[in-house]
């Protein structure tokens, strides 16, 4: 689980990056909010993965 935790911690603020960049935030607001929850999430769940 934290395997999954730490690399969604990683990946995700590319994605989030990407929507901001692109404009679509304003056409998806919800979509941006749960890509920004689910960070958050692997942050703590991720925190104290070790490879």
């Amino acid at each position: 689980m934290k395997f999954i935790g730490f690399w969604t911690a990683v990946f995700v603020p590319f994605v989030l990056l990407a929507l901001i960049v692109s404009g679509a935030v304003l056409q998806a607001p919800q979509l941006f909010a749960a890509l920004l929850g689910a960070n958050l999430v692997g942050l703590v769940v991720g925190r104290d993965y070790k490879r």
